[in-house]
């Protein structure tokens, strides 16, 4: 069965994709999962008005104010 989804049940689809495929890599470690993973965010993107590119620019501002996950450094915010 197919049918054309409105837009927010569309966005509703592909979150719970998103959700799906990361409990699929969590289960198998498998890197092909992480690229289902990719595939959906890019999807998530382009529901949002973002495409690929922007994305990754996006990511790469981010990372230049925050920095990336590297190093195995670890913050968890302000200690007292």
């Amino acid at each position: 069965m197919t049918w054309v989804a409105s837009e927010s049940e569309h966005r509703q689809l592909f979150e719970d994709k998103l959700c799906e495929e990361g409990d699929e890599f969590l289960g198998s470690g498998e890197p092909e999962e992480l690229a289902d993973i990719v595939e959906v965010v890019f999807a998530l993107a382009s529901s949002c008005g973002v495409d690929r590119h922007r994305l990754e620019k996006l990511r790469e501002t981010k990372r230049a104010a925050c920095g990336a996950f590297v190093d195995r450094i670890v913050w968890s915010g302000d200690r007292p």
